[in-house]
């Protein structure tokens, strides 16, 4: 099979030629039309809230700014978990969304208006 194979090649090498350049435009065409990325990004959705309480400690930030704001957080459509962090002065807190959620889904705004800023206030929080 294969010697079969090797005669008909060194035969009609010509043919060879041929197909072989065909496959190699083949090839170069759909290289040029591929989608590369060098660094995709695997990084998850996240909406990330800071706050600020100036003058107070970690366990007031919780108890005043952290806990009130996962509280409001809790139920918005697309959102796996809430995470935060109580430091002096400062609340973060970072919910991740669903991975098949899209970039900008129904609790963007939702998140907005539950974290009590105004419909005019893009200001990032």
């Amino acid at each position: 099979m294969i010697d079969a194979l090797i005669a008909f090649s060194l035969r009609r090498w010509p043919l060879i030629l041929i197909l072989a350049g065909l496959l190699a435009a083949a090839g170069l065409v759909a290289f040029r039309e591929l989608p590369i990325d060098a660094f995709p990004d695997v990084t998850n959705i996240q909406v990330q809230i800071l706050t600020e309480g100036p003058g107070l400690s970690p366990i007031e930030v919780e108890r005043f700014v952290t806990i009130p704001l996962e509280l409001q957080m809790t139920g918005l459509p697309d959102l796996t978990e809430i995470r935060s962090l109580s430091k002096f002065a400062l609340s973060q807190t970072r919910s991740p969304a669903r991975p098949r959620a899209p970039a900008r889904s129904e609790s963007d705004p939702a998140v907005g208006d539950r974290a009590g800023h105004g419909a005019g206030d893009d200001r990032p929080r």
